[in-house]
């Protein structure tokens, strides 16, 4: 089963995120993520932490719907999303949906959290419903489909970039980019595996390393996909994410 964290914050967008979203999913809300939950229709498994971004609509929908609350109280060791992880079993898939723009100290330490997730051996993909962030601990790689990627951020084109994350990525290469990945070590601050694309005719993309942490960050690059009105972008007030 794979478990879905959905973070509060402005900046989801729910409407692409919905096509993410499997029947089969187990759905944990941290908090003011119940906002986005009810806008796009799901009924998700528990609300948890400490309540401070709900919403009048919101906080009645969950109990019309009889879904289960648990509450921790404002001053407390860890965010919203952080207990929402904590309570995924340990060989659970996670989807962790968060907002990579607003609160800069929310975003850096749920990225950075994520990461650690993975550096224990986790599977776990990191979303805002627009762009989707993979991230690869080696020795390891990951396989991107590219018109079901294409179809579910609703983009033409691509952009992929690799980023190593907590220290450097070693042998890192890459199969279906434009720009080839042949077997180098990035280190954190370099930008040698930004703003990549997929290479012409290809179907797939593969990115392997050896050694490390590594984002492998998917987004659109058109204007189509551009963010021109709210249309899907629901905010919420900021707390805990």
């Amino acid at each position: 089963m794979r478990y879905v964290v959905i973070c509060g914050g402005t900046g989801i967008d729910i409407r692409r995120l919905k096509r993410q979203i499997l029947p089969s999913d187990h759905i944990l809300c941290a908090d003011g993520g119940s906002v986005h939950a009810r806008k796009m229709g799901i009924i998700p498994d528990a609300i948890i932490g400490d309540m401070d971004s709900i919403d009048t609509e919101t906080s009645e929908w969950a109990e019309a719907n009889r879904i289960p609350l648990r509450e921790y109280p404002a001053e407390k060791d860890m965010t919203d999303s952080e207990l929402c992880l904590s309570e995924v079993p340990e060989r659970e898939e996670i989807l962790l949906v968060m907002p990579f723009c607003g609160r800069f100290d929310h975003v850096l330490s749920n990225v950075l959290n994520a990461a650690e997730y993975a550096r224990g051996g986790r599977e776990i993909r990191v979303t805002d419903g627009r762009t989707l962030i993979d991230i690869l601990l080696g020795p390891g790689e990951v396989k991107i489909e590219l018109e079901s990627t294409r179809d579910i951020l609703g983009a033409e084109k691509l952009l992929i970039s690799a980023i190593p994350v907590t220290g450097p990525a070693s042998n890192v290469r890459s199969d279906g980019l434009y720009y080839p990945i042949g077997g180098r070590t990035l280190h954190p601050g370099q930008s040698l595996g930004v703003s990549n694309k997929p290479a012409d005719g290809a179907s797939e993309i593969i990115v392997a390393l050896d050694d490390g942490v590594l984002f492998v960050i998917i987004g659109p690059d058109d204007a189509r996909s551009g963010a021109t009105s709210d249309e899907g972008f629901f905010p919420v007030t900021s707390g805990d994410i």
